[in-house]
Formats: C-alpha cells, structure tokens, sequence
C-alpha cells in the first residue's frame, strides 16, 4: 500500500471502530475477506461495514497463527548490542532522572528512590510510590531532596 492509502485505511478504521462501539483494545475488526489486502487493495481500503467482524484479539489469533508467531520468532534470541544497552535507562543513580531521597526517621540520604528500597529489601517501586502518595513505606517516611 502506498503512504496514501495507508491513511485513507487508518481513517477508516477509526470510523468503524466508532461504528462498531469499540473501545480499548479487547476486540479487533477484521477483514471477512483478507485475500482483498494483496489482490484489491482499493477494495481493501474502501470497504463498507458489511465486510468487517468484530473479533476478540484470541480469535483473531487463531485465525491468523502465522503472522502472530512470525512477530514472537523474530524477537526470539534477539542478543542487544553494548550500543543498545548504553542507551537503555538504569535504575538507582545511574538514571539522569533519579532525585536524591531522606528517610526522615533515620535521616539517611539515598541517591534515588530505588536505592532506598534496595536499602530495606523492598520492591524497586515502594519508595517512589509512598513518596507521590504521601504514605510511609516499610515503617519508613521519605521525601525527596530538592537539588538547587
């Protein structure tokens, strides 16, 4: 499909999603004839309501197994390369976002929030979600330092 029609089809697939009262992503429509998208893309494109069926994403799974384990094949094995990694966010001090955090009942202070949870055994994310919540985690209360 040129660029064009490719944006002629997201538009319309919009339109029946409306049509159809889909919201979110447990159902998906589906071509009740599929051989249209290689042999008559404008028919493809330009379809009326009558060749679309509302599935549910497991049984468009089942209808079209191929193209679903191709995309799961293909990731499968996949090695990063050192360039890949560099650019992925770490976690604790590492990450340019992280803010430093006090406990204020120990008056310790904490690189970041994931340091602090590392710190008493918790889950990488208690610290940071007590601290947006203003509730304690573990028994304990932090804040984050303002860096000036």
């Amino acid at each position: 499909m040129t660029k064009e029609q490719e944006s002629i089809s997201r538009k319309n697939w919009k339109i029946a999603r409306l049509h159809f009262g889909l919201k979110g992503y447990k159902y998906v429509l589906h071509h009740k004839n599929p051989d249209w998208k290689e042999n008559d893309v404008e028919r493809y494109i330009q379809w009326n309501f009558d060749d679309l069926e509302v599935l549910t994403r497991a049984e468009h799974i089942k209808r079209h197994p191929e193209t679903y384990n191709k995309s799961v094949e293909s990731r499968k094995g996949k090695h990063l390369t050192e360039e890949h990694k560099a650019k992925i966010v770490r976690y604790g001090s590492e990450n340019g976002n992280s803010k430093k955090v006090k406990c204020l009942e120990t008056g310790q202070i904490f690189d970041s929030a994931v340091e602090a949870s590392k710190w008493f055994g918790a889950k990488t994310n208690c610290v940071a979600h007590a601290i947006m919540r203003g509730y304690k985690s573990h028994g304990y209360t932090f804040i984050h330092l303002e860096e000036k």
